[in-house]
């Protein structure tokens, strides 16, 4: 049999990308240490670590989708406080792996592109990586190659980035990627040169784990017609496994390509088990492509070994774990397996029907015509003597394997051609189409000779450098021991001048100090007898003054009270006298102006009554306050009902120079988005908040959904009363005041909190 017979086209590379990652369960141990932080920060990043937790687990259900999601929203809620950079970058992160998860790639991609956009603005080299890697995840390796090498730019980058922060792990990772990328791209050699690195890097941080590593290097080597190698990395991956004991469907995948690099070297006997083990895994794991896979090569096995009736039961026992209807792809395959057989074995009757039956699944939209399937019909009409219907295939077959340059198929469809030219009497042409069967397999012989040179100068070369480095190592310690050796004498010397010095400094000191010290006692001990005296009279006067101190702070505190008690009641009684004045008052505009008096005299009173009902009378409770004010505000209202109030205050206190005119902005922004905002009786919705966003920095929040101020209004030179009023309190808090007329109006004031000085007394800018 000849060696073509093994030809799996693209089926080695495509088993890899489905190798099973190991996954951690750490989902457990998050809500534990969840359970036990408290800092916003802490909690943000271990919510992220959980979503992609759920992300990650293995069966990709949409419920752990869905949980993800929830927890990176809650997560972007706490960041509305941190405004933290790194997390907001992480959040789009996660989002970006699972919207792709569960098949929004359009969307999730956007997501990692703006994660991309804000690690650019942050240094944080190790989470850029991590998101370069995932922007790589949107490219298909099975689309164009062009789209392959679009995923490998940004796994590229992703290993500068990982060589910048040190992880030796990460870094062997990429390296792993990007020389399965580039085999596939036809750098072989580039490839295995980053393969190697990247087995030095996992051997040197004791990662144990190589067995993947190990088959896609045995893969490359076939590829390239480097068997033996390719037999030996195969080996070394099955050690590996067992040593680590393996048993994922990465395992499958070994030994489908040990099987295969046998098969290429025409060893079926030792082929076949291997393909068999494969096959095992396969069906463990219920993987209904590697069961495929692997049944089309085991038939190619036996076949080539002569053992039709084996072929034929793998084909059943594969049939009988396929529950029925079967897919398009699931009876081409099939077909495929049964025409396989009987061709190998020249029983032509048998194969018929099913030469016919792959032909018509071949003529359905979605059909994907493999190369075998083009094979084995010409193999079979050549069989049957029927010429000119394997020459049509073969028209169809050969400019598409041209293209596609595959040539180690291309080379057996020439040796195939030739048989046939010469079947049809056709010399002159089967002459050609041998050589150029002759031409590719000794092009691919110098190919693997120069793949094979160009490994053992990699070899060479890795064997150097890492001998360079440990001869650099060596001298660097033996140069840390001189270095050291000298060091140590030179301290010591130093420190010998430095102990006699100060030994010779001491003992005069001691001298000059013991000198002092006796005049310095005779003076001392004629203080000591004045201030004795002297702190005799002190003790009586300071009972004297704690004992006044005491009253006067009583009446200062009685007197700040009845202040407040006073000036609440005399504006109490402007408001009555306003009430009063409104009764004889016809016209609208006046009446107006009466009722914003008594709102904003009513807004100082509050706070006046606060300050007289509680201990401090120096600090407002905001919180409390906004609250009252809102009450008052809201029961003033016609209809109580149409509009509504969300308060938002976090627990506050503020001096009264900044309690007045902040309460004055509340109650003139509030009216004005009643008025205006939702005028007639109209129903709506006024939104106050007070926070913090910083170190002693406020700000305070009043939005409606209302129609808006006027497009050409322009609220810097406005002559409106309410808008003057509300810039001259925002003058008076040194704040930053903007207007944000999208939806409503948004007024946003920003301002620094004065720090209370226990010490302040009362005077005119504070009452």
């Amino acid at each position: 049999m000849i060696r073509g017979l093994l030809l799996i086209i693209f089926m080695g590379t495509a088993l890899v990308r489905g190798m099973a990652q190991t996954y951690q369960p750490t989902i457990p141990a998050i809500i534990n240490e969840l359970k036990k932080v408290h800092a916003d920060s802490a909690q943000a990043r271990l919510l992220l670590d959980l979503a992609l937790d759920y992300v990650r687990k293995p069966g990709e259900y949409n419920t752990d989708l869905d949980t993800a999601i929830v927890l990176v929203k809650q997560v972007e809620s706490i960041n509305q406080k941190l405004q933290d950079k790194k997390t907001a970058a992480r959040c789009y992160f996660v989002y970006s792996n699972a919207l792709r998860e569960g098949g929004k790639a359009e969307v999730g991609k956007q997501y990692i592109e703006k994660s991309l956009e804000v690690y650019k603005t942050i240094s944080d080299p190790a989470g850029m990586a991590e998101a370069w890697v995932e922007l790589g995840n949107y490219y298909s390796i099975y689309v164009s190659e062009e789209e392959t090498r679009q995923k490998r730019k940004p796994i590229g980058e992703a290993l500068i980035l990982f060589r910048a922060t040190g992880n030796k792990e990460r870094q062997a990772d990429i390296l792993k990627d990007l020389g399965d990328l580039d085999q596939l791209l036809g750098d072989p050699v580039l490839a295995m040169k980053e393969l190697n690195e990247a087995v030095n890097i996992y051997r040197s941080v004791g990662h144990k784990e190589l067995q993947g590593i190990y088959g896609l290097m045995g893969n490359v080597c076939g590829k390239q017609g480097d068997l033996p190698d390719a037999v030996k990395f195969g080996l070394l991956a099955v050690k590996t496994a067992e040593e680590v004991n393996d048993t994922t469907l990465q395992l499958g995948t070994i030994y489908f390509r040990l099987g295969l690099a046998y098969g290429y070297w025409s060893k079926w006997e030792q082929a076949l088990p291997y393909s068999k083990q494969a096959m095992s895994i396969a069906i463990k794991y219920k993987d209904r492509w590697s069961i495929l896979a692997n049944m089309e090569i085991i038939c190619r096995l036996l076949s080539a070994l002569g053992r039709e009736a084996e072929s034929l039961e793998s084909i059943h026992q594969a049939e009988s774990l396929f529950g029925k209807p079967w897919s398009l792809n699931d009876s081409i395959v099939f077909n495929l397996c049964y025409v396989l057989t009987y061709v190998e074995a020249q029983q032509y009757d048998k194969a018929k029907a099913y030469v016919h039956q792959l032909e018509n699944l071949l003529k359905r939209p979605g059909a994907i015509a493999g190369y075998n399937t083009y094979q084995y019909r010409v193999k079979y009409y050549l069989g049957t003597r029927q010429y000119e219907n394997a020459a049509g295939i073969m028209s169809e077959y050969l400019p598409e394997l041209i293209s596609k340059h595959e040539k180690r198929v291309l080379a057996q469809a020439y040796k195939l051609n030739a048989q046939l030219d010469s079947a049809r009497g056709k010399f002159g042409s089967a002459l050609v189409n041998y050589q150029l069967y002759k031409s590719i397999t000794d092009s691919m012989l110098n190919e693997a000779t120069t793949f094979q040179f160009a490994q053992m100068e990699v070899e060479h070369e890795t064997e150097k450098k890492d001998n360079d480095i440990k001869i650099l190592q060596q001298q660097e310690i033996i140069q840390e021991a001189n270095l050291k050796q000298s060091r140590l004498v030179n301290n010591i010397v130093i420190v010998g001048v430095v102990v006699l010095g100060l030994l010779l400094a001491l003992l005069y000191n001691r001298y000059r100090t013991n000198q002092r010290h006796n005049r310095q006692l005779e003076t001392k001990q004629e203080e000591i007898n004045e201030k004795n005296t002297a702190l005799e009279h002190l003790i009586t006067d300071k009972d004297n003054l704690i004992a006044d101190k005491d009253v006067l702070l009583k009446e200062k505190e009685w007197l700040v009270k009845e202040i407040h008690h006073r000036v609440k009641n005399n504006l109490q009684m402007i408001i009555s006298l306003l009430n009063a004045q409104s009764e004889f008052l016809n016209h609208p505009s006046a009446i107006s102006a009466i009722r914003k008096s008594r709102e904003r005299m009513q807004a100082i009173a509050i706070l006046h009554q606060k300050l007289y009902q509680q201990e401090n009378t120096a600090r407002i409770n905001m919180r409390s306050y906004i609250n009252e004010l809102v009450e008052n505000i809201r029961d003033s209202i016609a209809h109580t009902g149409r509009i509504s109030f969300e308060v938002s205050v976090a627990d506050i206190y503020l001096d009264i120079s900044q309690s007045v005119p902040l309460g004055l902005i509340v109650n003139e922004a509030i009216t004005n988005a009643i008025k205006y905002a939702y005028p007639k009786n109209k129903k709506g919705s006024i939104y106050i908040s007070l926070q913090y966003t910083g170190t002693q920095k406020l700000q305070l929040k009043i939005a409606d959904h209302g129609k808006g101020l006027p497009a050409t209004l322009d609220t810097g030179q406005s002559d409106s009363l309410g808008l003057q009023l509300i810039r001259l309190f925002s003058e008076q808090l040194d704040g930053d005041l903007d207007f944000i007329n999208e939806k409503g109006l948004e007024i946003n004031l920003t301002f620094r909190a004065v720090e209370y000085d226990a010490t302040t007394t009362l005077n005119g800018n504070n009452v």
